[in-house]
């Protein structure tokens, strides 16, 4: 029986088919939970060794577990194919399926499909020169970053059958959260959002006569709307009382009213997906309709600092790409009244690394981002070069209010800021006596 797939695989599919279509060989996909994705993925890493010859493919997955897990499914599935579908592989072990090449009298494509784990410490794909890839759960990867780049190394991209799938549900602000903005944004790679409104079984019927009653029947509340109108707007769905019924019915027997939690399982856009938690003093909704405005944002101007042996000397020239320092979406208006907030690397954690210097015009109702300066590290005098920077900037009839950090590496910032004020200390002697 043919396999009958989901809209939500199916959707991916026609994605993917796309992308390839266009050239596009590298995919990034974010779903919702049980959604599909990982046995649509499963059939794929079966499908392309035996139909392109010659592959040398890898399952890739968070952990021991799930890497056995996965083969002991892509085996099962492999033997329930028909015959005129499958071949029998030549290898079969717990770290790869191997098939044979094709002789006389007998068909093989010559493929290979390997399994791995991210838990392991040495480094993925060394001297392999992939050319298909499923990439799973990656945001559950220990030490994701060294694991993503060593892959990315063992990437064969100039082959003209590749295919490279990242694939995973959301946890947090992590690297692939980091590779899902990447690509967004990218000309070679391809954003797929499987949302669980996409799925035909997401929904409540009038038959549940007492939880449609509940759920489905109220009419959805302003918060609700909100993304509504947006996942209509961005990917033409509409959403139906029956849809809405069983999106509320999950956040009250299933997350006990954690809107964040839901978020992050059940995704409506894919900004939701990406939740950090702790203490909450602003609303999941809040939230949600500040990153949907956030499409209307006019683009920065971008800049970097070109540091000398002091502040004056120093420059800040303009650049046209994505990495920068600077960012700037409004300059200093003469009647505005302006916060420049700073946080040195590591003054308010451990694992706290970056810079940051934030610029906020303000109104006695409401506040307006204008700048940022952000950088993995610096050293502590020239962001507090920066700091002074900004805040004479933005001085225009009021001097900048000026909030910093100052635990561990702020203390050092705020000593340097102090040493400029009192003593000119980081001026060149022509600007310390001018």
């Amino acid at each position: 029986m043919p396999m009958r797939l989901w809209q939500t695989q199916r959707y991916a599919h026609e994605q993917i088919a796309a992308g390839l279509a266009d050239g596009v060989h590298e995919f990034i996909i974010l779903a919702g939970r049980q959604v599909g994705k990982s046995t649509y993925s499963d059939a794929m890493d079966l499908y392309w060794p035996q139909v392109h010859a010659g592959t040398v493919g890898m399952l890739a997955s968070n952990d021991d577990d799930n890497r056995d897990y996965r083969r002991d499914l892509l085996v099962q599935m492999l033997e329930s194919l028909p015959k005129e579908y499958r071949f029998l592989p030549r290898i079969n072990n717990r770290f790869m399926l191997a098939w044979p090449e094709s002789t006389t009298g007998q068909a093989g494509p010559g493929s290979r499909l390997m399994f791995a784990s991210a838990a392991k410490r040495n480094a993925f794909g060394r001297s392999r020169g992939l050319n298909y890839l499923h990439a799973d759960e990656v945001s559950s990867w220990p030490n994701a970053d060294t694991n993503i780049s060593a892959l990315r190394s063992a990437l064969a991209e100039r082959h003209p059958r590749r295919l490279f799938i990242w694939s995973s549900t959301a946890n947090g602000y992590d690297a692939f959260r980091d590779m899902w903005l990447t690509a967004q944004q990218a000309v070679s790679q391809r954003a797929i959002f499987l949302g669980w409104w996409k799925h035909e079984l997401y929904r409540l019927e009038r038959e549940q006569r007492e939880l449609w009653g509940v759920y489905a029947e109220p009419e959805p509340s302003r918060e609700e709307q909100q993304w509504m109108r947006a996942v209509t707007h961005e990917y033409g769905m509409e959403i139906n009382a029956a849809q809405l019924g069983w999106y509320r019915w999950k956040l009250v027997e299933s997350f006990r009213g954690d809107e964040t939690m839901r978020a992050q399982e059940y995704p409506c856009l894919p900004s939701d997906a990406f939740q950090a938690f702790g203490d909450k003093f602003i609303s999941t909704a809040l939230l949600q309709r500040t990153q949907l405005a956030l499409a209307e944002a006019p683009t920065p101007e971008r800049f970097v600092y070109r540091w000398a042996r002091t502040l004056d000397e120093s420059a800040v020239e303009p650049v046209s790409h994505q990495k920068t320092q600077l960012r700037v979406w409004e300059p200093p208006d003469p009647q505005g009244v302006y916060v420049v907030a700073a946080h040195p690397s590591w003054s308010s954690a451990p694992d706290s690394v970056q810079c940051v210097a934030q610029v906020w015009r303000v109104w006695p109702d409401h506040i307006l981002h204008v700048a940022e300066y952000t950088v993995d590290q610096a050293a502590m005098y020239q962001f507090a070069w920066v700091c002074v920077a900004l805040a004479g900037q933005y001085r225009t009839m009021l001097p900048p209010y000026f909030i910093l950090e100052t635990g561990a590496t702020g203390y050092a910032v705020s000593q340097q800021i102090a040493l400029l004020r009192d003593h000119g200390y980081g001026l060149s002697p022509q600007a310390r006596n001018s």
